[in-house]
């Protein structure tokens, strides 16, 4: 097989109807519109100027890492 694919983890919906992979950070571990959403990264960027983040994690979180 010369098929390309991609594996997706499976993830249950939460109660809006949203990915539960979400649900945590609002960031997923994979490419999708969540990365570029400026009212999440708007709160990454509070929770740091807060002090509560350092700029490896909230650039770990913005882009679906764990931290």
């Amino acid at each position: 097989m010369d098929e390309e694919y991609e594996v997706m983890p499976t993830y249950g919906l939460n109660e809006d109807g949203d990915l539960d992979v979400h649900s945590g950070t609002g960031f997923c571990p994979f490419g999708c519109p969540c990365h570029e959403d400026s009212d999440l990264i708007n709160g990454v960027n509070d929770l740091y100027q807060e002090g509560l983040l350092t700029t490896s994690e909230a650039t770990d979180m913005v882009n679906g890492k764990t931290i």
